[in-house]
């Protein structure tokens, strides 16, 4: 499975975040705050965000 529908599936199924929201992601430079920023940045179009990093 792959891990960006994975979350997908996790987000709607626990209703973490919704359609319109604005995430903010800190990113260190560390591959776990990288990962994460690229993931939601591919998904942002199906969840309907606006994703920004700090």
């Amino acid at each position: 499975m792959d891990i960006s529908y994975a979350i997908l599936k996790g987000v709607k199924e626990s209703q973490l975040i919704n359609k319109g929201d604005r995430i903010l992601v800190g990113v260190s430079g560390g591959i776990d705050s990288v990962v994460l920023l690229d993931i939601l940045a591919r998904l942002k179009e199906e969840l309907g965000l606006s994703i920004h990093r700090a």
